[in-house]
């Protein structure tokens, strides 16, 4: 997958990369946009509560942002973990 950020094409292997080893702000931002949707609908269909399904989410990708350094490709996509960590 590819994200557009700022003019310039961006991996999100880059980005997960770039959030691991520098903290970087804004690629933590672009992963949390390129999921969101996907994540939030998720939750959504578990809860059926809109209000809950957005606190939810939030708190997935706060997880998600905690725990990125443990994220390893070679056990799962980036996909499967964060929703992995959606499920928990």
């Amino acid at each position: 997958k590819l994200v557009k950020g700022g003019g310039i094409i961006i991996s999100e292997k880059k980005l997960i990369k770039l959030v691991k080893e520098k903290g970087n702000k804004s690629a933590a931002g672009e992963l949390v946009q390129l999921y969101y949707k996907d994540i939030f609908t998720y939750v959504f269909r578990q809860t059926q509560n809109e209000e809950l399904s957005k606190d939810l989410t939030q708190e997935i990708f706060v997880s998600m942002l905690k725990s990125i350094y443990m994220f390893n490709s070679k056990k799962a996509s980036f996909r499967t973990w964060l929703y992995r960590i959606a499920s928990n």
